[in-house]
């Protein structure tokens, strides 16, 4: 136990999220594990690293999935798999009990649960949540939205559909 959570730590603070989360499950520490395991998500899909997620998703007890963040995570592992209605559960369940996620991690929480439920509804073809969840996170402006639902949601969802989304994104880092 002790062992495993010194481990943890000092992994996390050298920059190594995997070993940290495998010593964090391994010392039985839920939440600090969910942590590690919430902030590295994206950067390890985006690294490859699918197969080790879905190793270090399927280490937590069952139990562990009642945390709202990592009910977000199994969620979307589940939408990646093309498994939206399971993903839709898991989204429930992670909106269900987000008055427990600590403030300052709060804005981390609500961003992941707007582009994981972004991604189930783009996938799921829901032309309202996803419109929603575009404009929550900041991918679609407030009047696009009106525009778009005025029109029948062609233009925001077209580009939704498109993949757009990353296009938007590398222009906003461009400065354009």
């Amino acid at each position: 136990g002790a062992l495993h959570h010194t481990a943890a730590h000092w992994h996390e603070e050298h920059g190594f999220a995997v070993e940290a989360i495998r010593h964090a499950q391994a010392a039985k520490d839920w939440p600090h594990a969910t942590r590690l395991f919430a902030d590295n998500e994206l950067r390890l899909i985006l690294d490859g690293r699918g197969a080790t997620l879905e190793a270090l998703l399927a280490a937590f007890p069952p139990e562990a999935a009642a945390d709202p963040e990592l009910a977000l995570a199994h969620a979307n592992a589940r939408a990646l798999d093309g498994l939206l209605d399971d993903a839709g559960a898991y989204i429930a369940a992670a909106e269900e009990s987000a008055e427990t996620v600590p403030d300052d991690r709060r804005w981390f929480f609500e961003l992941r649960l707007a582009a994981i439920t972004l991604l189930v509804a783009r996938q799921g073809s829901d032309v309202s949540t996803a419109l929603d969840q575009a404009g929550a996170v900041g991918i679609v402006e407030p009047q696009d939205l009106a525009l778009d639902r005025a029109d029948g949601n062609a233009g925001v969802l077209g580009h939704l559909q498109a993949g757009d989304i990353d296009a938007r994104r590398d222009d906003d880092r461009a400065g354009g």
